[in-house]
């Protein structure tokens, strides 16, 4: 227990370096499904992620947890790592076993204990269960280790479409969910050598309500929003990811990407997240720090080029790319007088101005809303306005 006890706390005090405010940390814990109700949101951070770790494991929240946080932060090697062990600390104790020794699995109505299933499963090299979730929206990070490829997916990969309209029509539990993600795992920012951003467009309940309610159906612009919001929170992580998409990045740009990041972003007033991440891990390397004080100060007031400018960090260009685009001046656009796939097209002209060819807008979970299950129509409806301008 002592083991398990320090993998706890170590796991709590990576994620408040990187999760250092409550309101963020609780933005976590409800994505991942915790009852925030029975969380200590303290002032202090690790306090806060103490408790929501041993919430996620009282509610059987851990995978989703750590889906999550993994998403945001795929690259920061303490977190990773943390996990790994946090994972080997809690799994079932087994011992190694060979195709000699392996237990047998119980036929029939009888049901295998836990030994005998675990056994099973490191038998076939499994990390972890792959059949205790059966929503593949809830194992994101597990997935790629044992989906078998299909002919379904070959024949619609963004690579092989280049960005064609494709529809997969399924019923429940065939696989969409798990295709849509592995699809988009094929593009950045999963797949680093990819010139394609996919944009997983998976939220429509506030539609379905909408809908169901009587009221007026979502229209283009409230489309366009969402998605916007997705593309340029999922875009500025690949650039400051990429030294060469970033070094790419024209400074003539800056002002209106920076624009679109105020606008329909959420992170530009959240800079404890690239504090922590990024800029903190490259800082780390260094062996060098920045007062967390001077560094909010210095996004606030536009100055970060300055202060970062004398760091052993400013070498690198996406250092440089972030410094500039938070200090320069905005470009906006006159969004009423623009349709909304102009409007569209003026951020999709920046990506391809970063090196980036193409965006894949993936769309799944369309009637996961109980307002639209059992509505087709409603789903329709719903949809016709995406379908009509994004194609």
């Amino acid at each position: 227990m002592s083991e398990q006890n320090d993998v706890d706390a170590q796991l709590a005090e990576v994620l408040a370096r990187i999760y250092r405010d409550k309101a963020n940390s609780e933005r976590i814990a409800r994505q991942a499904d915790i009852d925030v109700t029975r969380i200590t949101l303290s002032d202090t951070a690790i306090v806060t992620w103490s408790s929501i770790i041993l919430q996620a494991k009282l509610q059987s929240r851990v995978n989703r947890l750590f889906d999550i946080v993994t998403q945001e932060y795929p690259d920061y090697l303490d977190l990773t790592g943390v996990i790994a062990e946090f994972k080997r600390v809690n799994r079932s104790p087994s011992t190694t076993l060979t195709q000699a020794t392996a237990p047998d699995i119980p036929v029939g109505r009888e049901q295998p204990s836990s030994d005998q299933i675990q056994g099973w499963l490191d038998l076939h090299g499994f990390t972890q269960n792959p059949f205790i979730q059966s929503e593949a929206n809830r194992e994101k990070s597990l997935l790629p280790e044992y989906f078998i490829k299909t002919p379904v997916l070959k024949r619609t990969s963004p690579s092989i479409l280049n960005i064609q309209s494709t529809v997969i029509a399924a019923g429940r539990g065939c696989g969409k969910t798990a295709h849509r993600i592995m699809m988009a795992r094929d593009c950045q920012p999963h797949n680093t050598a990819s010139s394609m951003l996919a944009v997983e467009y998976t939220t429509f309940s506030q539609f379905g309500e909408r809908v169901a309610q009587g009221l007026p159906s979502p229209g283009v612009r409230d489309h366009l929003t969402l998605l916007l919001n997705i593309i340029i929170e999922d875009w500025i992580r690949v650039l400051l990811k990429s030294s060469d998409l970033a070094s790419r990045m024209p400074v003539h740009n800056l002002g209106r990407l920076k624009w679109f990041w105020l606008t329909y972003g959420t992170s530009f007033n959240q800079p404890s997240i690239y504090y922590a991440g990024m800029i903190g891990q490259l800082l780390d390397s260094h062996a060098y720090t920045i007062d967390w004080i001077k560094f909010a100060n210095a996004w606030k007031t536009g100055r970060l080029s300055s202060l970062l400018k004398h760091t052993p960090i400013w070498m690198y260009p996406q250092v440089r790319l972030v410094g500039l685009l938070v200090d320069a001046t905005v470009e906006p656009l006159q969004v009423e007088r623009l349709p909304a796939d102009a409007l569209f097209q003026q951020l999709f002209d920046l990506v391809q101005a970063s090196g980036l060819t193409s965006v894949c807008i993936v769309v799944d979970r369309t009637d996961e809303s109980h307002m639209l299950a059992t509505s087709p129509e409603r789903v329709a409806e719903m949809l016709t306005p995406y379908c009509m301008n994004f194609h």
